[in-house]
């Protein structure tokens, strides 16, 4: 049995397209929405502790989903600027 193409045809690195991984992407759709949900739940570091993924990947993946949802924001229209009392005590609170 004869295959038509030959090894030597490859041209390798080969970067294959699929549908469900954005290009340049490292995370699949399916895990980015349940990151997304999980942001809005959980501090950034304790995600990074719960899934192993870097710091600067979930902020990234916050900042897409915030801008997303409220659009971008310049820091000349933020008129105030509000702190949740209850998600502070807890960080106070919360060993490290």
């Amino acid at each position: 049995m004869t295959c038509s193409t030959s090894a030597s045809s490859f041209r390798y690195p080969y970067a294959e397209s699929i549908d469900w991984l954005a290009p340049a992407s490292c995370l699949t759709q399916r895990l980015g929405i349940w990151l997304e949900s999980l942001l809005r739940l959980l501090p950034i570091s304790h995600l990074s502790q719960l899934t192993g993924l870097h710091l600067h990947t979930l902020k990234t993946l916050d900042r897409r989903r915030l801008e997303a949802e409220v659009g971008d924001i310049k820091p000349g229209e933020v008129r105030r600027l509000v702190m949740d009392e209850f998600a502070h005590t807890k960080a106070i609170a919360t060993p490290r």
